[in-house]
């Protein structure tokens, strides 16, 4: 299973037992976090959802459109969630700095305080994300892992991706890559971490 078109946004659960990722093809996908097996394809607006954040609770998953208008569905059944007091409560969750999934929230700061750490020319252009230990960049088709205490020592592990890289978010030691052509990288980082 894989998205038809580009990966334009991924995000993790709260608890990190379900990937939610956004393609081209307007539909947003629930993913096992662990495995990569496919659980839900949701519908999203015809002309896409180009970010996505799950609710604190993990109870809500939240797109926004490319127009800029909220989308919500049940992240458990996803079913589609409309009303004034959802509406309100998803433009909250996309508002910059609102707190949205801890992990993500806990992951964008990382990945802020380690974006000098790779901007030494040897990853140019690079899609990143930070989680604990390590930091994911993507440049292209290649996604590389620099272990946080030591980037400047250049990546300790690389991987080849089925496409260029669209969308990397991390979660724990878990990694997910998203590329152009739909497909989604479900990766492990442990090595790391001391």
């Amino acid at each position: 299973a894989r998205h038809q078109g580009s990966v334009r946004c991924i995000c993790f659960s709260p608890d990190g037992r379900r990937v939610y990722s956004a393609g081209d093809d307007s539909t947003v996908r629930a993913w096992n976090g662990r495995s990569g097996v496919e659980l839900l394809v949701l519908q999203g607006p015809p002309a896409g959802v180009t970010r996505l954040v799950v609710s604190e609770d993990g109870a809500m998953l939240v797109g926004a459109g490319a127009r800029g208008e909220p989308v919500c569905w049940d992240a458990a059944s996803g079913l589609r969630e409309e009303g004034a007091d959802v509406l309100r409560q998803a433009a909250a969750l996309l508002t910059p700095g609102a707190a949205a999934s801890t992990a993500d929230v806990r992951a964008s700061s990382a990945a802020s305080a380690d974006h000098n750490a790779l901007q030494d020319g040897s990853v140019s252009n690079a899609l990143q994300h930070a989680a604990g230990d390590f930091v994911v960049a993507a440049d292209g088709v290649m996604v590389f892992f620099f272990a946080s205490r030591d980037a400047q020592k250049g990546p300790v592990a690389c991987y080849k991706a089925p496409g260029r890289v669209t969308a990397v978010r991390c979660f724990g030691a878990r990694v997910c890559v998203g590329c152009e052509g739909g497909a989604l990288l479900f990766l492990e980082a442990g090595f790391c971490a001391e």
